[in-house]
């Protein structure tokens, strides 16, 4: 029977975050506050609103849902660039040195410009060469022009762009940069697509969490130990080349990613199931380190169905007592499993539990308010999810056992430490000391086994190469 880890890995990627720039600003026009104009919204006499650019002075106290043009206004001041808001769906623009902007209410000239682009561009409709379209000059046949927002390709030699002129090419383009500095650039967010410098560009998505480059050093580490470890991963996203060898098959995510708008990730968690190619299967979480051979576990997992460690251990390798993290757990008596780490076999037992875990990750928020009346998670959990679903198949005592303390791992949440001072991060608390030899003290604590760090900074401390050649 086919042996094999499995990682479920997918990056936490947000395609609406704008990340704001750091620009040195000198402040203008000292002591106005500026709103910026909503309709919705009623205005006083005497307030500064912000709306086309410009900054007004409202001179009579108007009305909500009052259009704009209706407003009794002074205009103060035209040319102002919006950088900065409270509310991150507006249209920002992107400022050069000595432009007039509106950053958080207030008003500043740029001092000091920040050049730096916060994204990666990923170059798209290659070898096109786009021009900014401006009035009064002429167009040749074949030549693309960018104009409101739209990338067109001339058909015929004109000044004028329109159907019979010009063909579309793309659309929704924002000017990002160009050489002439007194064009209005419009400031862009992740997954947008721009023009910069004649050519077009995709701003790709920001990662939070990079479960890949997790996924990767578990795999590193499972290597290292486990020299003929077998080892998959499910995902969508894409693997670096220069890892992909640590992985037998790379899975994707099957029937569809229901954890894409999800900050977890563990909505797709129950297809493991249905997605590992191996008759027995032990599936980790991926910020997992292995620091020893786990290879002899595999006979005591053989005794199970399925299996899972109620017993975690603090980096001084002593059983975890505190309930911090289990108030759910306690109040509703759940079995008190983890998932970071567990074992399954195909067989019916398996399969029930899956298909209650899929019920379970489909509608938590009914199975919660059902059987979770104390304590409520507010987010669906893996490790609630699990628990309940052992709770209500009636499976406990075939998948656990509470007397086994040796098939575990390390749990660095910082409040399970017994410690009398914590801070939110267990590295604030501990050196991180790991040798080109794959060896890791935290503290005065050599470690082993399997360390669950929580933390996705902890690979800083890290080189995966050290891991794969070391």
């Amino acid at each position: 029977m086919s042996k094999g880890y499995v990682i479920v890995a997918q990056n936490n990627i947000d395609y609406n975050y704008r990340i704001s720039p750091d620009h040195s600003l000198q402040p203008q026009y000292s002591g106005i506050h500026v709103d910026v104009w909503y309709k919705e919204l009623p205005y006083i006499k005497g307030q500064h609103i912000y709306n086309n650019r410009s900054v007004y002075k409202v001179k009579t106290t108007s009305k909500p849902n009052t259009n704009f043009e209706e407003l009794d206004l002074q205009l103060i001041v035209k040319n102002v660039r919006l950088i900065n808001d409270e509310n991150t769906q507006l249209e920002y623009h992107r400022a050069h040195k000595n432009d007039l902007v509106l950053s958080n209410n207030k008003l500043y000239t740029v001092k000091q410009q920040d050049n730096k682009i916060p994204y990666e561009l990923t170059s798209i409709y290659k070898g096109i060469h786009v021009n900014v379209y401006y009035d009064n000059l002429e167009y040749v046949t074949d030549q693309h022009v960018l104009k409101d927002n739209i990338v067109y390709k001339m058909t015929c030699d004109s000044k004028d762009i329109n159907k019979s002129t010009a063909e579309i090419i793309v659309t929704d383009i924002k000017l990002y940069e160009d050489a002439n500095k007194s064009l209005w650039f419009e400031d862009a967010k992740a997954g947008d697509k721009v023009l910069y410098y004649n050519h077009l560009f995709q701003l790709e998505p920001v990662v939070f969490d990079d479960y890949i480059k997790q996924a990767c050093y578990l795999a590193a580490s499972l290597h290292k130990f486990n020299a003929n470890a077998k080892i998959s991963v499910i995902t969508n996203d894409i693997i670096p080349e220069e890892y992909r060898k640590l992985f037998d098959h790379i899975i994707p995510i099957p029937y569809g990613d229901a954890a894409a708008n999800s900050i977890w990730k563990v909505e797709n968690r129950w297809k493991v199931y249905h997605s590992t190619p191996y008759d027995e299967t032990v599936v980790f979480d991926t910020d997992m380190f292995i620091l020893q051979d786990i290879s002899s576990w595999w006979d005591y997992f053989s005794n199970y169905e399925l299996y899972f460690t109620t017993q975690v251990k603090t980096y001084r390798d002593k059983l975890v007592t505190s309930d911090a993290y289990r108030k759910t757990f306690v109040a509703n008596n759940l079995p008190n499993i983890y998932t970071g780490m567990y074992y399954f076999k195909k067989c019916k037992l398996t399969d029930d539990f899956f298909d209650m875990l899929e019920l379970i990750c489909k509608d938590w928020k009914i199975f919660y308010e059902r059987f979770l009346p104390k304590d409520t998670p507010f987010n669906l959990s893996i490790d609630v999810a699990s628990a309940l679903a052992i709770m209500i198949l009636g499976i406990e005592d075939k998948v656990t056992n509470k007397q086994n303390t040796e098939i575990t791992f390390t749990h660095m949440k910082p409040r399970i430490q017994e410690w009398k001072h914590y801070g939110e991060s267990w590295q604030e608390s501990l050196g991180v000391y790991f040798s080109q030899n794959t060896k890791l003290k935290l503290g005065n604590h050599c470690q082993f086994g399997i360390l669950h760090y929580t933390e996705s900074n902890f690979l800083d401390n890290i080189e995966i190469e050290s891991i794969i050649n070391g």
